[in-house]
């Protein structure tokens, strides 16, 4: 008695399996297995085998990336959809933007995204970058106390309304109450850590020619969930992204565990000067060509239409968060 046997073969990185496909069930005899039916089921182990140990040896791709995009969630949904489509898994290094590049720099990660340009473009015109693409960009806001003592709330422009928090500092430190007791400070909370929001916020402080003092400004060193929270707790003004924002303020959480005495003051939707714009990097790296490779598929992911999707697509308690930036 004779059969036909074809035999299919496939193995997944992401869920190993094997599938053996017969025209006709394999022939089993009285005396034991079909000796046709052993030889091809050890070749299938054989080719198995190979895969599995082919996919162990896919490197990582060692993303580094900000707090801000991390922490609003739209970065997980990128990469679970990038690791469905190429089965190639991300390790992620969450800090702040400048923090991201010395990364880069010293070859510890194949990939960044940041969220600030000039130090971006300082990173390539020094070489350590293969290309630089923008992909998305949300906004920024500045919160503040509920009672908003510095009025920031119909202020013009970001330069204004960092002017009047610290015209209102400036004032505290002069003038008396109605008691004769000091006026109490507007404290300023930033991040400090060189991350994409500190560098703007930074550079507002400079255009208009005021250094902060540190009676009423303080530095939290930490991630952008982190400043939101120490700002909370001082009922200070803070400069966030809109997204992370979000994030922890309609968390429950937060809504357990706190009282918000913080909230959105400032918001100019379309003002290019609050713009928060996001660029992938791929580190230039001749000696792990594949680590290179990699990071070049999974920025090229980022620019597809599926991508730009998700981007747009994206939202918090209904609120649209990014925007997708045309390649």
């Amino acid at each position: 008695m004779s059969s036909t046997i074809t035999h299919v073969v496939r193995v997944s990185c992401s869920q190993p399996r094997v599938v053996l496909e017969t025209e006709q069930p394999p022939v089993f005899w009285k005396g034991g297995v079909s000796m046709k039916f052993l030889n091809v089921l050890i070749a299938v182990l054989g080719i198995v085998v190979f895969s599995l140990s082919a996919c162990k040896q896919t490197p990582a791709i060692r993303l580094a990336t900000t707090t801000s995009l991390e922490q609003s969630g739209l970065l997980g949904e990128l990469i679970e959809a990038f690791t469905k489509k190429q089965h190639i898994p991300i390790q992620v290094i969450t800090t702040g933007s400048g923090a991201a590049l010395e990364l880069g720099k010293n070859g510890d990660v194949d990939v960044i995204i940041a969220h600030a340009p000039e130090l971006e473009k300082q990173f390539m015109d020094s070489g350590y970058g293969l290309e630089r693409h923008s992909f998305l960009y949300s906004r920024f806001v500045v919160l503040g106390p509920l009672e908003d003592p510095a009025h920031i709330a119909n202020a013009q422009n970001p330069e204004d309304v960092f002017k009047r928090i610290a015209l209102y500092n400036q004032r505290g430190n002069t003038q008396k109450t109605f008691n004769n007791l000091p006026q109490q400070h507007a404290m300023f909370v930033s991040r400090g850590d060189n991350s994409g929001t500190d560098v703007l916020e930074k550079s507002i402080w400079n255009k208009i020619g005021i250094k902060p003092d540190s009676s009423w400004y303080k530095e939290s060193g930490q991630g952008m969930s982190e400043t939101i929270l120490l700002a909370n707790a001082l009922s200070a003004y803070t400069i966030s992204d809109l997204p992370t924002w979000l994030a922890v303020s309609e968390s429950a959480w937060f809504k357990q565990n706190y009282s918000n005495t913080v909230t959105i003051l400032y918001d100019a939707p379309g003002q290019q000067d609050f713009s928060n714009i996001y660029s992938v990097i791929v580190i230039k790296n001749n000696s792990a060509p594949q680590n290179q490779n990699n990071a070049k598929l999974f920025a090229d992911f980022l620019l597809t239409e599926e991508s730009q999707s998700i981007i747009n697509n994206f939202s918090i308690q209904g609120i649209r968060c990014y925007n997708s930036i045309q390649p």
